[in-house]
């Protein structure tokens, strides 16, 4: 009497963890008919159980995945030991009103009562897909900006291996995109320039401040401008770069010089001749 109690007490327990999870929970039988469905896959889904229970799970998905959702569960069901280790994939859930939803599944064979069924434990990702579809159209927009100036933009690492470049970069290196992914830009230039170059990357690093500097290579004056990125942690988790080429604006500083030198001989000799 005492275990039939605990085993009620347990079985209860069991219910109400289904009943009330976060997740949409469902089972279907060996002919993939719901036989379960609980409080979170009504609200998904819009059908009250009763609308659902010994109704094949397929009307939850949209008519065009239906026959490939029906061979994955032969598939399951002809393998049970690999499936009762369960399978997590997305696809797009179908509610009752006909609107189509992202979602997230991991489905496990069980085999209750010399029988199999499958649990599904389902949940809606729009909000994930939303977030990551608005951080794709950031970035491309991101890329798009960086692309459209002729200035170097590169984003690294901390071991200064490159994860993304724009155009400029590869125009003024002289190299592919593709050639830059994964390597440190550094390698691609003479030693004295590169030693001068990791110099200031790594105090940006270490200071956990921007820096801007100015050096020259192969004849062209460049303004850097190193900034590190601090993740919520407090520490640096990418470094972006930028480089502006300023050589013609080093040649009018140069002419101004001289131009200003002419006139300070000029005035030297206006004055001698005058005295």
């Amino acid at each position: 009497e005492m275990l039939r109690q605990e085993r009620m007490e347990l079985e209860e327990k069991y219910r109400n963890t289904i009943e009330y999870a976060n997740d949409a929970i469902l089972t279907t039988d060996h002919k993939g008919r719901i036989s379960s469905f609980n409080r979170k896959a009504e609200k998904m889904f819009g059908y009250d159980r009763a609308e659902v229970i010994g109704k094949p799970a397929s009307m939850l998905l949209p008519e065009v995945m239906r026959g490939a959702e029906k061979d994955r569960f032969k598939t399951m069901s002809s393998n049970f030991d690999s499936a009762r280790t369960g399978s997590v994939r997305e696809g797009l859930g179908l509610r009752k009103d006909g609107q189509t939803f992202p979602l997230e599944g991991s489905f496990h064979l069980i085999q209750p009562e010399g029988t199999y069924a499958v649990t599904g434990i389902i949940r809606d990702i729009s909000e994930r897909k939303k977030m990551e579809e608005q951080l794709r159209a950031s970035e491309e927009r991101a890329r798009a900006i960086l692309n459209t100036s002729p200035d170097v933009a590169v984003l690294v690492d901390t071991q200064g291996l490159v994860i993304d470049c724009n155009k400029g970069i590869c125009s003024t290196m002289n190299v592919t995109k593709e050639e830059l992914l994964g390597k440190s830009p550094l390698d691609f230039f003479d030693r004295g320039v590169a030693n001068n170059r990791r110099v200031f990357f790594e105090k940006a690093i270490r200071q956990q401040d921007p820096i801007r500097f100015q050096d020259m290579h192969r004849g062209r004056w460049y303004d850097h401008f190193v900034h590190p990125i601090i993740d919520a942690g407090g520490n640096v988790s990418h470094v972006v770069i930028f480089a502006h080429d300023i050589t013609e604006l080093k040649q009018q500083e140069e002419e101004i010089a001289a131009a200003r030198d002419k006139l300070k001989a000029l005035a030297m000799e206006i004055t001698t001749i005058e005295e």
